[in-house]
C-alpha cells in the first residue's frame, strides 16, 4: 500500500491563501521534534482522498476533544492507551484498502506523529500524519467538520478565538494571580504520556486530571464552582475544547496556560 504522503508544502493552493490559517509553513514537522521523518499530508490533499472515500481518518486525541469536535467520519483511537496499536489494526482490517492518516491539534500537538510512528513501526504502511490538525481542517472545510454532533454551520459555530484568547494567560500572569488568589484550585489536565516534567513557581497544589475524567467526574458533577480554577494542558488546545463543558456547567471562573505547559518548559517529552 503506497500512501500519498508529502512532505513540502503544495504550491499554487489558491484555497488555503483564501484563510488566515497560522500553519502554512512546510509539511515537516522539525527535526528537534522527533518526527522528522514521519510522513504527512496536507489539507487538500486529506480532502480529496475524504471525498473519495479513501481515507480511513483517526483522530488520536482524548474522547472529550473528539466528541466537541472533530473531522467528519473520523475515528476515535486515543493514543494514550495502551493498546493503541490493536485497536488501529482492527480499524484498519475492517477498512480494506483505505489509507490511514492520523490528526491531532495541529503544528504543536505531537499526538499524531506518534501514532503515524507506532502504525508504520507495526507494519502498518501508508498511514500518513495530517500536520495541521483540526484548526486548520475546521477553517478550511466547516461544513466537513462535527461540533458538538452536527456540521459547523451559522447556528452552529465555535467558540471565537478573540473570546477564547481572553482567558489565556502567559505564564508570569498564570503564576501570580494563583499567589494572589486565596480561592484558586490549579488543575493539570495533561494525558499521562504527556505529563513528564511539572510547572516551576507554582506554590499550590496542582491536581492532575486528564480532560477525560475531569469533565465526568468533576465539572459535571459542579464541583468546585466557588473556586478560581487555573488550567493548563500540553500546548493550549485541549481547553479550547474544554472551554464548551466550562460553559455548559456552569463555570465562570477559569483561566488557562497560555500555549500550555511546553511553553513554559520549552520542549515535548512523551512517554512511549
Amino acid at each position: 500500500m503506497v500512501g500519498k504522503c508529502m512532505k513540502t508544502l503544495l504550491l499554487g493552493s489558491v484555497l488555503l491563501l483564501l484563510f488566515s490559517v497560522n500553519a502554512l509553513a512546510a509539511w515537516q514537522y522539525p527535526a528537534e521534534s522527533g518526527y522528522g521523518d514521519i510522513p504527512t499530508i496536507g489539507v487538500e490533499e486529506l480532502y480529496d482522498q475524504f471525498k473519495q472515500g479513501k481515507a480511513l481518518i483517526v483522530d488520536v486525541r482524548s474522547s472529550i476533544e473528539y466528541s466537541t469536535a472533530h473531522i467528519q467520519s473520523a475515528i476515535n483511537i486515543k493514543v494514550s492507551v495502551k493498546d493503541f496499536v490493536k485497536r488501529l489494526q482492527n480499524a484498519v482490517a475492517q477498512n480494506p484498502g483505505k489509507l490511514v492518516y492520523m490528526y491531532c491539534n495541529g503544528t504543536t500537538c505531537l499526538k499524531s506523529p506518534l501514532a503515524t510512528q507506532k502504525a508504520l513501526a507495526a507494519g502498518i504502511t501508508g498511514t500518513c500524519s495530517f500536520y495541521d490538525g483540526l484548526p486548520v481542517w475546521a477553517e478550511v472545510y466547516p461544513s466537513a467538520t462535527i461540533l458538538r454532533g452536527k456540521p459547523v454551520s451559522d447556528s452552529n459555530k465555535l467558540i471565537p478565538k478573540a473570546d477564547f484568547k481572553k482567558m489565556n494567560l502567559g505564564f508570569d500572569d498564570f503564576k501570580a494571580k494563583i499567589a494572589s488568589d486565596s480561592n484558586a484550585m490549579v488543575i493539570d489536565i495533561r494525558d499521562n504520556i504527556q505529563r513528564t516534567a511539572s510547572l516551576p513557581g507554582i506554590d499550590k497544589k496542582v491536581l492532575s486530571i486528564p480532560m477525560d475524567k475531569l469533565i465526568p467526574n468533576f465539572l459535571k458533577k459542579k464541583k468546585h464552582q466557588t473556586k478560581t480554577l487555573f488550567i493548563y494542558d500540553q500546548v493550549g488546545k485541549q481547553v479550547q475544547a474544554l472551554e464548551y463543558e466550562l460553559i455548559d456547567n456552569g463555570y465562570t471562573n477559569y483561566w488557562f496556560l497560555k500555549k500550555g505547559a511546553t511553553n513554559v518548559l520549552g520542549k515535548q517529552v512523551y512517554k512511549k
